[in-house]
């Protein structure tokens, strides 16, 4: 893996594969951006820790995943990741990063510092097995999934030590800035998702299918956990708009639903009318598609992820709850989004985020 000349090489360090639309378009969309502004990029593949030897049900069951299941996703991540993937699977194979080469090592965005979903890996996703004096650390739009720093003094003065070494930190949710300066005295900013570094246009590249996939007007729903109130919404949304119904997320998986294409995923965002989702990239795509949308508090899963997203772009009032039962649907539906001024700020996202490579790589 030779740099080629005058080039700058970068790893993007994310979570490991998973069979998950946000992710999978989270790190294209930062491998994609850095690419196209010069840089040679690598996806580096930091899997769970291997500890002793697995047996031949593991590997039948991880094959089933992959090639059945969610073949779908994992054929995107084959065509447009994994050509330029460095994997590593140990804590001692990882410390030989170094033989690469890179100028700048990326981690983030998604959840990568969220300690319980991250153990089976150190601190890695801090870049501890980095030497800064070789390869500049920084941090894009990485997220703790949480509001409240959970882990105790030791784990606490471990990652402090490792963040003040960093040579550039963002963090995805508002709430991250304060508590980076509160558990670690560390100032960082925050930045958009790597999925708002890229135009619908750019994403629209990946599409076959040029026309409408769909038929009639439509209200695609991309809900994660459905539930009786979040079905009533959306049936009562689909009535008062004549819209029918297309749900990205099937509530009954089998062989042949488990997921869908990538392509076909956005292209319903390309082509529907109105969107309902329970998902924070579900809620990114609406943005980016300018989709007239509602977005379903999803506490479970993280809600500053969605307050901050909504709030930066005016957006706070297409969040309901509806667990709450008092939701003004008449009020959302007249109450058009205006695009305009949120394209205009996500472009200005974009700049900054652009500079922000040019400046620490």
């Amino acid at each position: 893996m030779k740099k080629k000349e005058n080039s700058k090489k970068v790893g993007v360090l994310s979570l490991p594969y998973d069979a998950n639309y946000g992710w999978i378009l989270q790190h294209y969309a930062l491998l994609k951006i850095l690419k196209n502004n010069n840089y040679e990029t690598f996806s580096v593949s930091r899997k769970w820790d291997t500890i002793g030897k697995r047996s031949i049900l593991y590997y039948f069951k991880r094959w089933v995943y992959y090639n059945i299941l969610s073949k779908n996703i994992y054929n995107f991540y084959k065509k447009h990741i994994t050509p330029r993937t460095e994997i590593f699977d140990t804590q001692e194979s990882v410390k030989n990063i170094s033989k690469y080469d890179f100028d700048a090592i990326i981690v983030g965005s998604d959840q990568v510092w969220r300690i319980e979903h991250t153990s089976g890996v150190g601190n890695n996703f801090f870049l501890d097995f980095l030497d800064s004096k070789k390869t500049n650390k920084i941090s894009y739009a990485a997220s703790f999934g949480i509001d409240e720093w959970q882990e105790g003094k030791d784990k606490t003065a471990v990652v402090k030590s490792l963040l003040e070494d960093f040579d550039y930190i963002s963090v995805r949710e508002t709430s991250g800035i304060g508590l980076c300066k509160r558990e670690f005295d560390v100032a960082v900013e925050c930045r958009v998702d790597p999925t708002l570094l890229l135009n619908k246009n750019q994403y629209n590249e990946l599409l076959k299918q040029k026309g409408n996939i769909f038929k009639r007007p439509t209200l695609v729903t991309y809900i994660l956990d459905s539930d009786k109130s979040k079905d009533d919404l959306v049936n009562k949304l689909s009535k008062l708009l004549s819209l029918q119904i297309y749900n990205l997320y099937p509530k009954r998986k089998s062989l042949w639903n488990f997921y869908i294409r990538v392509e076909k995923w956005l292209s319903a965002f390309r082509d529907c009318d109105f969107v309902i989702t329970d998902s924070f990239h579900g809620t990114v795509f609406a943005i980016i598609y300018n989709k007239q949308f509602i977005t379903i508090a999803n506490k479970e899963r993280g809600l500053a992820r969605f307050t901050s997203l909504l709030k930066l772009f005016n957006l706070s009032s297409r969040l309901v709850f509806t667990s709450d039962g008092n939701i003004d649907i008449d009020t959302l539906i007249s109450e058009k989004i205006d695009f305009n001024p949120i394209n205009l700020m996500v472009i200005d996202e974009q700049i900054k985020s652009i500079e922000i490579f040019k400046k620490y790589i």
